[in-house]
């Protein structure tokens, strides 16, 4: 009869130990997400020298907004030719996007004087040439460490490259001299944003510009990379 219950009383006990020796359920995981830090963003924002930052779109918040076209330029070995329009409107949107519209363009008040070459036709119109067209496109800023320039306390300064594509089909200006029959498409006298030599990138064919905003963000400058370089000088709508 003992033996009986020993024999009973040893699976309880191996039971009873296997109970023990068995490993607790895992805790549920927590997927709660850490809350979104805002300083992760400053701690790893790209300034440029004009105090600005770069968004997320990649673009310089300081190209953001309408500008007005001042003056333009070609610069040639031992030539710079200036082009013969002004005010011409360039729209840049947060994402990147931007418009040119060329109705609020107009010949410079040196052209007639300064002989300017114009289409055929349209030199006896310099004062009342109307202008019309739109071009359109997408731009992206990138930083690059210049390891041409001589390094400081912070190391080799960043540069800034503006990317930018032309979108296929834009329009070139037209101009029309009021009361004629004549008119004229063309880029000669008003060479839109994009004109010039591409280069491949991450993302596809653009066009390097060297440019720079002054501290104000009311001037920005801009120059294609490649010859021949094209200059733009934009003044921020409302200065």
């Amino acid at each position: 009869m003992l033996k009986n219950a020993l024999s009973l009383a040893v699976p309880a006990v191996l039971l009873c130990v296997g109970s023990v020796m068995a490993d607790p359920p895992e805790a549920p995981e927590d997927t709660q997400e850490e809350p979104f830090d805002l300083d992760q963003i400053e701690d790893t924002a790209v300034y440029t020298p004009h105090h600005s930052i770069i968004n997320l779109s990649g673009l310089d918040e300081a190209l953001i907004g309408t500008w007005r076209l001042r003056d333009a330029f070609m610069d040639l070995p031992q030539l710079q030719r200036s082009f013969p329009t002004t005010g011409r409107t360039l729209s840049i949107t947060a994402n990147g996007a931007y418009n040119e519209d060329y109705s609020t363009a107009r010949f410079t008040d040196q052209a007639a004087g300064a002989g300017a070459v114009l289409p055929y036709g349209l030199k006896s119109c310099f004062e009342t040439a109307e202008f019309s067209g739109a071009s359109s496109g997408s731009m992206m800023i990138e930083p690059y460490f210049d390891l041409d320039a001589e390094p400081d306390e912070n190391g080799y300064p960043v540069r800034f490259t503006l990317y930018l594509k032309r979108n296929m089909g834009a329009e070139r200006p037209k101009i029309l001299c009021p009361g004629s029959t004549q008119n004229a498409t063309t880029t000669a006298v008003s060479p839109p944003l994009g004109t010039g030599r591409v280069e491949s990138t991450t993302q596809g064919p653009r066009l390097a510009y060297t440019y720079s905003v002054s501290a104000d963000w009311s001037v920005l400058e801009m120059s294609t990379q490649r010859p021949p370089h094209l200059r733009y000088t934009f003044i921020r709508q409302g200065f």
